[in-house]
């Protein structure tokens, strides 16, 4: 639903949609990473299965209009790891929160370590195994996947 919000502002509204894009990502930034720090005791179980998607979804939106207007930068690198990401996210899209975070990251216990230093382990850890099981599933699913299709056509 957001995205095609995003989609009619981007097509009716262009201008503003390019005029105020940086403080439309620093506002999307602010709403992806803001949750990540707070405690949701009592209020937990209704943020997490309700309204952390619709938020997660408007943060995103809102980072759209910087990267929409993203273009290839002078350094090389950069441009790479965004086109690979790109390539690679229908993957990611598969392996998602439900795989990572829920059946490995779950059962990692490490006792010794400080909470808040568990938490950023975790975090780094999500992203690392999110992105390595999406290189695998688009190197070793995707890519023969699309072979066959040309083939077939």
């Amino acid at each position: 639903m957001y995205g095609v919000v995003g989609a009619y502002f981007a097509y009716y509204y262009k201008s503003n949609w390019l005029k105020y894009k940086r403080s439309l990502f620093l506002i999307g930034f602010v709403i992806l990473v803001f949750p990540k720090f707070i405690s949701f005791n009592n209020f937990g179980t209704i943020y997490l299965c309700v309204f952390s998607f619709s938020i997660n979804a408007i943060g995103t939106l809102f980072l759209i209009p910087y990267l929409s207007d993203f273009k290839k930068t002078k350094n090389a690198f950069i441009h790479k790891i965004v086109t690979y990401i790109s390539l690679i996210s229908y993957s990611m899209y598969l392996i998602n929160l439900s795989i990572v975070k829920k059946w490995i990251l779950n059962n990692v216990q490490i006792e010794d370590i400080n909470s808040y230093l568990l938490i950023i382990i975790k975090y780094f850890l999500y992203w690392f195994l999110t992105i390595i099981l999406s290189i695998l599933i688009y190197k070793y699913f995707e890519i023969p996947t699309t072979k066959l299709r040309e083939k077939i056509n």
